[in-house]
Order: structure tokens, then C-alpha cells, then sequence
């Protein structure tokens, strides 16, 4: 009777031994089809993204001018705005041959937010003003800055949109450094923002 209790103990074990693998062979097999699922759907989304960005072939055409225009009157060459389709999604990018110093980059992320601006308002979307704070211009050359505020201030103002920039003072381009067909001077607001009193400050706020 003991053998027989202990060999229905071991038995019990066993059972539940096989159970368990039966439920993590089950788990494993539909993780497997799972993932082959989710691998099928990616490339069948990725077929539909790419179809999608042939069919706007136009509008890609256009941003790629307002880039390449942009890039121009900065750097003398055009830039190349990049959009290739993944598995992954939409993958965008901003290139421009040559140096990939920190001002090059910071003129990408300039150039782009101008040319969606640019995009979007001709399609009556958007908030039709575009913000830049002075990080924005961390690195620039003072020549590309004053380009970059009069291209801004052009390309934004022919979409009928509003285009401001957070500049200190002394972070603005000196006279020899701006283009001679743009005013700086003439395009400050007169509400300015000073600690130069105790009556300065933002919103009664002085910061050190």
C-alpha cells in the first residue's frame, strides 16, 4: 500500500510536470503565430505606406523645393528632405552635404519647421505662426542667422503666416553680418522682456 501511494504521488507529479509543458508548448505555438501574424500585417503596412507616399508624390515635390530653396539661401546648396517608408513607419529626414557640425543640424530643424509651415498653410491647416526660442541658433554662423530670421520672415509671410523669434539682444546678428536687403531692427517688436530694472522681469518673476 505505500509503494502504491508513493508511485500515485510520483504519478501526480509527472502529470502535473507534463501539464505545465503542455501549457507553455501551447503558449510558445501561438506566440509564434502571433508574431508571424504582427510580421505579415507590418508588410502589409508597409505596402499601403508606400503606395500612400507614390500617390503624394506632388506634395513630397513641393516640400522638397521649399527645402532645397531654403538650404540655398543659407548655404549656397541645396538640402535634401529624404521620406522613406518602413515597417517601422514614415522616416523623414533633413540632409545636407558637407559638414554635420551642431549649426548645420539646428538649420535642418529650422528649415523643416519652415517648409511644414509653409506646406501646411496652403492647405488651411495649422496655427499659421510658427515660435523659434534662441536655442534654435546654439552654433550658427551670425551670417546664417540673419539669413535664416530674413527667410523665416519671408517664406512664413507669403503663407500669410506670423514668424517669431526669442532672441536675446546680444544674440543678435551685427549689421555686417545681415544681409543688406533685411532690416533686424526694423522687425523688433517694442514690447521687450528686461531685467535691467526691479521692475522687470516676466510676469513679475526676475530670474537669476
Amino acid at each position: 500500500l505505500e509503494d502504491l501511494l508513493g508511485m500515485q504521488a510520483d504519478l501526480a507529479s509527472k502529470e502535473a510536470a507534463v501539464g505545465q509543458l503542455k501549457s507553455r508548448y501551447e503558449t510558445a505555438k501561438n506566440l509564434e503565430a502571433t508574431q508571424k501574424e504582427i510580421k505579415a500585417e507590418r508588410a502589409m503596412l508597409a505596402l499601403q505606406l508606400q503606395r500612400a507616399t507614390e500617390e503624394h508624390e506632388v506634395a513630397q515635390k513641393r516640400a522638397i523645393s521649399v527645402i532645397s530653396r531654403i538650404f540655398s539661401e543659407l548655404y549656397g546648396y541645396a538640402g535634401a528632405l529624404v521620406i522613406n517608408p518602413t515597417e517601422k513607419g514614415l522616416e523623414i529626414s533633413v540632409r545636407l552635404d558637407g559638414d554635420r557640425g551642431k549649426g548645420i543640424k539646428q538649420m535642418s530643424i529650422f528649415a523643416f519647421d519652415v517648409m511644414l509651415s509653409v506646406i501646411c498653410a496652403e492647405r488651411s491647416l495649422g496655427p499659421s505662426f510658427v515660435i523659434h526660442d534662441s536655442h534654435l541658433f546654439d552654433g550658427v554662423d551670425d551670417r546664417q542667422v540673419a539669413t535664416a530670421l530674413m527667410v523665416g520672415k519671408r517664406e512664413l509671410a507669403a503663407a500669410k503666416c506670423q514668424y517669431f523669434v526669442l532672441l536675446n539682444s546680444d544674440e543678435l546678428p551685427e549689421p555686417e553680418d545681415q544681409p543688406d536687403d533685411f532690416d533686424i531692427a526694423g522687425c523688433i517688436l517694442d514690447v521687450r522682456l528686461t531685467d535691467a530694472s526691479e521692475s522687470g522681469g516676466l510676469f513679475g518673476i526676475r530670474f537669476n
